[in-house]
């Protein structure tokens, strides 16, 4: 009886320093930003679930943010350092669908306890398609309601889950040796300092072989089976009236010329016309840079693939949306319900023939 009780005494404490040991680990490098410390285990973090680590990351914090960035994640290459001086942070996330803007938003301001002073909104066209919204939500990428990832945040047992969790384990190990291994990041990964910057690792070629497997993707998926989805317009005038102090400031994400030609052969002219009617009749006026200009033109210097930009060239995005002094980029234009009319006509006119 004595030996036994001996041999358990010694298991639970094997147990104990096992459990301490992840813990410890999982703690230090924090893999799904549910603390705020920086170390070199962490300057560079694997993006493992988006949704889940930006709603950690803005909940647990202590920021006081001024400006919210939402959209897709051709808005999450943004780098809320070219907004200074105001503190944004960007929760826009991959394949972020429009109705998931109002409860995303709605959480970040209950965390805040306010409104926000900046909202500022990335659309995308392929957002409007309402049968690929239902593919993405439920067969391709298993992208969650925001209520679950929301859940998840809230309930008041979840660091202590993560802290002992094998999972987190596996990640955080992963992230140690991405840190001080030297081995090669992976193509999309998170700055620790940044939390909610995304960084693409393209490696040499890769560049050119995701923009043709993309395009043929839009050809035959996201603009393959199109419907445009009529409510858009119901769930972004939803955002609008329960954000009566906040400046909203909308822009429509540049896409490679590559990628508008797909659009135009695919006969969705008039559904992106309507598009953008929809914008105007929401938010009175947004920055539109999806279309030909100098650009969307320069796919290899500006874009990553055939949709996304290269990040360090977002500063030209937010200079001109926020106009900041001395910003020398004079891209895109700013669609109004008093100019759209005539922006079609010249569009029909001139950009068409560019396609």
């Amino acid at each position: 009886m004595k030996l036994y009780n001996k041999w358990l005494i010694q298991l639970s404490i094997l147990v104990m320093i096992l459990i301490s040991i992840v813990f410890l680990i999982n703690y230090v490098v924090d893999p799904m930003f549910c603390f705020s410390h920086n170390n070199i285990f962490n300057e560079k973090m694997y993006v493992i679930d988006e949704r889940q680590q930006k709603t950690n990351d803005i909940y647990f914090s202590d920021i006081d943010y001024d400006t919210l960035i939402i959209g897709s994640s051709r808005s999450a290459n943004i780098n809320p350092t070219s907004l200074l001086p105001l503190k944004a942070f960007n929760y826009a996330c991959k394949s972020m669908q429009f109705d998931e803007y109002y409860d995303y938003i709605e959480f970040a301001k209950k965390v805040k306890g306010k409104e926000f002073k900046y909202l500022i909104i990335g659309v995308d066209f392929f957002s409007t398609n309402k049968s690929v919204k239902s593919l993405k939500m439920q067969k391709m990428e298993n992208i969650k309601q925001p209520s679950f990832y929301i859940n998840k945040t809230e309930d008041i047992f979840y660091k202590i889950k993560t802290l002992i969790s094998y999972d987190c384990l596996t990640w955080s190990i992963k992230n140690i040796f991405l840190n001080i291994a030297g081995i090669a990041p992976p193509e999309v990964y998170m700055l620790r300092e940044n939390k909610n910057k995304l960084v693409q690792n393209w490696k040499k070629g890769l560049s050119e072989q995701k923009l043709a497997w993309q395009l043929n993707i839009y050809n035959k998926v996201t603009y393959g089976s199109y419907k445009y989805d009529s409510s858009i317009k119901s769930q972004l005038q939803k955002v609008v009236s329960s954000n009566p102090n906040s400046k909203i400031i909308v822009f429509t994400t540049p896409v490679s010329k590559s990628l508008l030609k797909v659009l135009k052969e695919k006969n969705l002219i008039n559904h992106y016309f309507s598009w953008l009617k929809d914008l105007t009749s929401v938010f009175g006026s947004f920055y539109h840079f999806m279309d030909i200009n100098e650009f969307t033109v320069s796919h290899n210097k500006h874009f990553l693939d055939a949709h996304h930009i290269n990040p360090k060239y977002s500063a030209a995005i937010t200079g001109i949306i926020i106009d900041k002094p001395n910003n020398k980029n004079k891209f895109g234009r700013i669609i109004t319900s008093e100019n759209l009319t005539e922006y079609i006509k010249s569009w029909n006119k001139e950009q068409a023939s560019d396609l």
